[in-house]
């Protein structure tokens, strides 16, 4: 049997109205990418990823300097 758990985070319509936003399971607050989810914390210094802004790249809300490629993960300039 598998150790998977799985977290209820919201009705799709909840989660469509926003194409960034962070989600709660349990202790961790990941970042929900429109179909993508990531790691909610900026490797810089730890800022809110979830909370950013979005093009083509999330950006930490904290220093701008945190760009992360929303679908590959690439960083971009800065840190």
């Amino acid at each position: 049997m598998s150790d998977t758990q799985w977290t209820d985070v919201g009705t799709v319509e909840a989660l469509k109205q926003k194409s960034l936003q962070e989600v709660n399971c349990g202790t961790r607050s990941p970042s929900l990418i429109s179909t993508f989810v990531t790691s909610g914390i900026c490797n810089h210094v730890g800022g809110p990823l979830g909370t950013g802004t979005l093009d083509d790249y999330v950006v930490c809300p904290w220093h701008y300097l945190g760009k992360f490629h929303r679908e590959t993960g690439a960083r971009r300039g800065g840190i």
